[in-house]
């Protein structure tokens, strides 16, 4: 064999392995000194609960007109009941079914109806669930939702559309929708108690609330409360 073409090849493979030794030796260098990526902080989001979500929020989003009352201003209006606060609205009128109510077979309920229906054309949910009817229909014909059921201290929100939703309801719908949003949570216990009565005497008017929770839904993932309310209207 040539020792000349031996050396040449020997030189070769002595390069090759300087080469590939450098290459290793740089790129762990390059990892060693890699500064480690820092963790992503974590954000924890608050809960979004959308209710009723086929009945418009906010006037401005659609030219379906819609009324939003807040507990606050239920609060203010000094209302005692759900059954006051949803038939105090400008849309109800002469369709509705007032507590006093004795001509008909539903004696004692309450019933709300826009846009001059009656209370069988007049939607009432609760957190955008439809509700079972009252077990009396009016004139033993039109079932409605007796607001009476309703505890006032429980409503967060109260969402009236008035504009006929047929077309996603059904013929119950044609006067429009109340969609009674619930609070979500309470924590604590609260009690209130009123009476008043006529400056001639009868019609006595008394009415009482209790209601009490507990629990976070953000800290212990539970929440549990009740609300018990009594309402008593003697005779004039």
């Amino acid at each position: 064999m040539n020792p000349l073409l031996a050396r040449n090849k020997l030189s070769i493979f002595i390069g090759l392995a300087l080469a590939f030794s450098t290459s290793a030796a740089f790129a762990q260098t390059a990892t060693n000194t890699a500064s480690p990526t820092p963790p992503k902080k974590v954000q924890r989001l608050k809960t979004i609960m959308v209710t009723g979500s086929l009945i418009p929020q906010i006037d401005v989003e659609t030219p379906a007109p819609v009324q939003v009352i807040s507990a606050e201003q239920i609060r203010r209006s000094g209302f005692t009941s759900v059954s006051q606060v949803i038939r105090a609205i400008s849309a109800n009128n002469s369709g509705t079914i007032p507590n006093a109510f004795t001509l008909g077979f539903a004696a004692g309920a309450s019933g709300v109806a826009l846009r001059g229906l009656n209370v069988g054309s007049t939607l009432v949910l609760i957190d955008g669930q439809r509700t079972a009817p009252y077990a009396l229909d009016d004139d033993g014909q039109r079932s409605f939702t007796d607001l009476n059921t309703i505890p006032l201290n429980a409503v967060s929100r109260i969402e009236v559309l008035k504009a006929s939703a047929s077309s996603i309801y059904g013929s119950a719908a044609i006067g429009g929708v109340v969609n009674v949003i619930m609070r979500r949570t309470y924590h604590g216990a609260e009690a209130s108690g009123e009476m008043g009565t006529s400056q001639n005497g009868g019609g006595t008017m008394t009415t009482a609330s209790f209601m009490a929770g507990t629990g976070s839904l953000e800290r212990n993932g539970h929440n549990e409360y009740i609300d018990v309310e009594y309402q008593k209207t003697d005779p004039v």
